[in-house]
């Protein structure tokens, strides 16, 4: 039996199905990351205070659709940038504890969310378009009275566009450190460095931010370990602001006192 044939034969075969996933993977990434969910153009939303629907162009045949909640005599703007699923039927419930502290909230659903049009292709298309929602905020707003607030996977464009312009302050809802770092812990085996068209490199912008940034992530979280804010934690110019949730996990720091806490000590007066 010729066992170096046989072995040569094995090892072939594994190259094939390495390289076939290694392809798959990298074809449809997006798959991997982002998980919409579709609004037909009527859905009517139904919050508790008062809100109005918005539309930004951000190309000519991508249309951005977002929800602005308002109060009346407002401490500032947020600009907040959701989580990789679902949609604003659902994520515009977390812009309600910061207009009950006083502040607007302009929410976007990403492209090919919600009753936005489009799909994402690159990392880029993240960026831009919170960059062009900032800009169109400016026009309206005093750029001292708006803040930044990113929430999972939209703590990435958060920190990049924080990184570029100015926010009076920056929230990080459970960050992660990279993409590439949570792509690494999950497929270590694959060249993720390579495959990944997204990156979206926290560590790298938020030495970058030149305005205060505060951290909160729980230290259960099943889904962007609780580490990957330790190692953020240490690159803040101020470690005062990062916040611990004790047994909070990746969906549920807001039913902690530690949270609203946490709002408190950045936000209250």
């Amino acid at each position: 039996m010729n066992y170096f044939k046989i072995f040569f034969s094995i090892l072939q075969i594994a190259l094939v199905v390495y390289a076939g996933i290694t392809f798959i993977i990298y074809l449809m990434q997006e798959k991997f990351i982002f998980f919409p969910e579709k609004l037909p153009s009527g859905h009517t939303f139904d919050f508790p205070v008062p809100f109005e629907e918005k539309f930004y162009m951000v190309k000519e045949d991508i249309k951005i659709h977002a929800i602005h909640f308002k109060t009346e005599n407002p401490k500032g703007i947020f600009l907040y940038l959701h989580g990789n699923t679902g949609a604003l039927d659902r994520w515009g419930y977390a812009a309600l504890p910061l207009v009950k502290m006083g502040y607007e909230v302009i929410m976007p659903d990403y492209r090919g969310y919600g009753k936005s049009t489009g799909k994402l292709r690159s990392e880029l298309d993240l960026y831009h378009d919170a960059e062009f929602i900032y800009k169109e905020m400016k026009k309206n707003f005093d750029v001292k009275n708006i803040l930044l607030y990113g929430r999972s996977l939209g703590t990435g464009p958060a920190t990049w566009l924080a990184a570029r312009y100015h926010f009076q302050k920056i929230l990080l809802e459970t960050p992660y450190y990279s993409i590439e770092e949570m792509a690494k812990n999950q497929m270590g085996f694959l060249p993720v460095r390579l495959l990944l068209k997204y990156h979206l490199k926290n560590h790298i912008y938020i030495p970058e931010i030149n305005n205060p940034v505060f951290i909160i992530h729980g230290t259960e979280d099943e889904l962007i370990p609780y580490e990957h804010s330790v190692r953020l934690s240490k690159l803040l110019s101020n470690p005062d602001h990062f916040f611990t949730v004790p047994n909070g996990t990746h969906n549920d720091l807001e039913r902690f006192p530690e949270f609203q806490g946490f709002l408190n000590r950045v936000l209250g007066d």
